[in-house]
């Protein structure tokens, strides 16, 4: 009976958005229990009536087309103490079929899971181990943390999750570094015996501005891909609240793989989003984005065709229901020099994408 009263005292406190945390007898460690979930309902005009895919092509967020669904539904449990932290984030939905589909068992409902511990009794030093978050772009798998809904192919192309270590250490007030050593290029089971280094330098020179330059170096050879070798890659993103209105954010990339017997390949993106915030709780964001990958290193036209360029513009219309529940309705436009989108009529070279969603959180 007192285990069903504790829990119903808990609901109030669930209701009101706002995370659960749960303090231990020592003051100084908590746990914090938070939930996310992002529905969603796609509209995509290219492949409608054929059974080529039920997924809109080159995207792994919010793709399931004309049917409504979950992209992510995840529940965030934090551990806290002066030196020793844990996270695990288990989720589901079509976001984790998609993206964890290479990934063996139960892994691939593991958003995050990792444990750290502090270096240092007087700076905040952390080594994290586990699967971790990744650095790379402007751009995470929650869509509530950004200026548009659906993700940019910049985050659609870089690792979402990684696998390994990460030192995590203050260089000034406004500068930190957070360095990887991990499995590889998004994968949690190892492919290779080979190992992978990242880092991330951010930069918070005010309360409106992060600077962040990150970079992967890494032998990519495995069983689908047995002639990759060694990665290179760099991304540098930006953001800014010019005003109480405006915001703007933007992110470039290059990339270099290496092959046994063949010529390097290189890739490269580039874009821009905006926001104007009419009032607290409406506001309007606007992207333009391209992605070149003449050598499919990361992006593969459906096809079979070697070579991918493409570019897509967008507005998304966002209205705040409550501080934890949003709902937003983006139209995106893809366009590219080559014919990238099946339909029973043939191959076309562009497509349009519509998006409504609702994403709650606590």
């Amino acid at each position: 009976m007192k285990g069903i009263l504790y829990v119903l005292l808990l609901i109030p406190g669930l209701t009101t958005g706002q995370n659960l945390v749960i303090p231990l007898p020592d003051s100084t460690r908590s746990v914090t229990i938070g939930g996310y979930i992002d529905t969603y309902y796609t509209y995509f005009s290219r492949d409608r009536n054929s059974d080529f895919s039920e997924y809109v092509p080159y995207l792994v967020n919010s793709s399931r087309k004309e049917s409504f669904s979950v992209n992510l539904a995840m529940i965030d449990f934090k551990y806290q103490s002066p030196f020793v932290r844990m996270r695990l984030s288990p989720g589901f939905g079509t976001y984790m079929n998609l993206n964890y589909a290479q990934e063996p068992g139960t892994l691939r409902n593991l958003v995050e899971a990792n444990a750290g511990i502090k270096l240092s009794r007087k700076k905040e030093i952390w080594l994290d181990a586990g699967i971790l978050g990744s650095p790379y772009t402007n751009e995470n798998p929650l869509s509530r943390d950004h200026l548009m809904y659906t993700r940019s192919f910049s985050a659609e192309n870089v690792p979402y999750y990684l696998c390994g270590l990460k030192v995590s250490t203050p260089i000034t007030e406004t500068l930190n570094l957070h360095v990887y050593l991990i499995n590889g290029w998004q994968v949690i089971d190892d492919t290779n015996r080979g190992k992978s280094i990242g880092t991330h330098l951010e930069y918070r020179p005010d309360k409106t501005t992060v600077i962040n330059w990150s970079t992967y170096v890494g032998d990519e050879r495995n069983n689908p891909d047995p002639n990759y070798r060694l990665r290179l890659f760099t991304e540098l993103n930006w953001y800014k609240r010019l005003t109480e209105n405006w915001e703007l954010t933007a992110c470039a990339f290059v990339g270099n793989q290496q092959y046994e017997n063949a010529d390097d390949q290189n890739w490269w993106l580039i874009k821009a989003i905006g926001r104007y915030n009419f009032s607290a709780r409406s506001s309007l964001s606007a992207r333009w984005e391209h992605l070149s990958d003449r050598g499919s290193v990361v992006i593969t036209n459906v096809d079979g065709v070697s070579g991918m360029m493409i570019s897509s513009t967008g507005l998304c219309y966002n209205y705040k229901l409550h501080s934890h529940a949003l709902f937003r309705m983006e139209g995106r436009y893809f366009y590219s020099p080559d014919s990238i989108y099946p339909d029973p009529n043939g191959l076309y070279s562009n497509a349009l994408m519509l998006a409504a969603s609702l994403t709650a959180w606590f």
